[in-house]
């Protein structure tokens, strides 16, 4: 009888004019591949099995998906190198609100930079706003949103100042704000015909990441640092709209100093248990260890060490299997 976990013997058998091993043979051969699974090669192999396990790990699942109407996320950047101006940041959200430079020509404005490397892990990207250049992008799908949003940005500053995390399309007379850096350089701020800010000061230092969220609901707002409670106020209006991500309008007004990483903006007020969902998604995506996919990928990818690693135990495990048989 010829066993199916040993080729090499079925080999042997099929070849013409060679006699088959005994009975007796086999029994040796048998015995000694599974002296293989001593307790020391068992956890071997295990732990082979686990690292090629944890190498695949599969990317984040965004939550709430069927609410999402924009999803700029610097990971998902395709096609560009350390340093390339950013001419189509593309929302994932899966409604192509994409970001691209303003089409203002007099004076034009600038284009963000994409910077790897730039995480607060150091290993994922992030596109780099210059007010000296009045940077800007503009949304290729102005987003109306009424009565309700939350809206969640990681973002770094370069230095404390009045900047803009997105602002209204032209023309002018659309005044939409979100605001950080007034009326205190450290309030989170809205506008849609009137202001509502934050009434607890931000305490995240400057040149660090943090996540801020405006979450408007019927015209009024609460605001969010690192998922705590900055208290909120009214504004009056529950219409807002967006057209510029980061500066103030597509002219390149106000842009805003530092890293934006991820901007997710949801049609709908998230209650408590929502947003926890999505903070927990945003900081498991940057600041939990992940490999970098230099702009392709969603920072899940597996890291090549922990494949090689995984690929040269099981070959070594399968060449001393060889050699015994």
């Amino acid at each position: 009888m010829i066993h199916r976990d040993f080729p090499g013997r079925r080999a042997l058998a099929d070849t013409p004019g060679t006699q088959s091993p005994s009975a007796s043979a086999q029994r040796d051969a048998t015995k000694s591949n599974l002296s293989l699974l001593s307790p020391r090669t068992l956890s071997v192999s295990l732990l082979c099995i686990s690292l090629l396990l944890g190498a695949v790990t599969p990317a984040l699942a965004i939550p709430l998906a069927s609410n999402l109407v924009l999803h700029l996320d610097a990971n998902t950047r395709p096609g560009l190198n350390d340093g390339d101006a950013v001419t189509n940041w593309l929302d994932t959200s899966g409604l192509s609100n994409h970001a691209i430079p303003s089409s203002i020509s007099s004076p034009a404005p600038g284009t963000p930079t994409y910077v790897e490397n730039a995480s607060p892990l150091g290993n994922l990207p992030v596109v780099r706003f210059d007010p000296s250049n009045s940077d800007v992008l503009a949304l290729t799908n102005e987003l109306v949103l009424q009565p309700s949003f939350s809206l969640f940005a990681m973002v770094r500053r370069a230095a404390l100042g009045d900047y803009f995390i997105m602002g209204a399309p032209l023309p002018v007379g659309t005044n939409q704000q979100i605001r950080i850096g007034w009326p205190t350089l450290n309030s989170l701020t809205v506008y849609n015909g009137n202001a509502a800010s934050s009434t607890q000061p931000l305490t995240t230092p400057v040149g660090d990441f943090m996540l801020v969220e405006y979450i408007m609901d019927n015209g009024t707002f609460s605001f969010f640092e690192n998922g705590v409670d900055l208290g909120g106020g009214a504004t009056g209006s529950n219409l807002f709209k967006l057209g510029a991500v980061g500066a103030f309008d597509t002219r390149g007004l106000g842009t805003f100093n530092g890293d934006i990483a991820s901007i997710l903006i949801y049609d709908t007020a998230l209650n408590a248990t929502d947003r926890a969902s999505v903070e927990s998604f945003l900081d498991a995506q940057w600041f939990q260890p992940q490999t970098s996919s230099s702009g392709t990928g969603s920072g899940n990818a597996p890291a090549p060490a922990t494949v090689w690693l995984a690929l040269l135990g099981f070959a070594g495990l399968l060449l001393r299997r060889r050699r015994v048989v």
